[in-house]
């Protein structure tokens, strides 16, 4: 799923109903990293990787996975996701190479 439905209503929807999913998240959205004591917009989160156990929106603080790479471009892509964290950047790049 792409950016639009990051709204955290529609993401505790999805954790409720047991969905599996990987969502590219806007930047200015709240998180807090805890393995990197970070905490403020997923925008400046800038540090490549794979994070567990993160909290997701300021206010609800749902508990997700969040994963951040580069493109091509070398612009950041901040992707929250229930996956195992191993898979979720892999799955991602899958779903961003198909021509639909």
């Amino acid at each position: 799923m792409d950016r639009g439905y990051c709204d955290v209503k529609i993401v505790k929807k999805l954790k409720e109903l047991g969905a599996r999913f990987i969502i590219r998240a806007v930047s200015n959205v709240w998180i807090e990293a805890r393995d990197n004591n970070f905490k403020g917009l997923i925008g400046q989160f800038t540090q490549v990787g794979v994070f567990e156990d993160c909290l997701y929106h300021k206010k609800e603080q749902v508990l997700l996975n969040i994963a951040v790479a580069r493109n091509e471009n070398e612009e950041y892509i901040w992707v929250i996701s229930d996956l195992e964290p191993s898979r979720v950047i892999e799955l991602y790049k899958l779903r961003m190479q198909r021509n639909i």
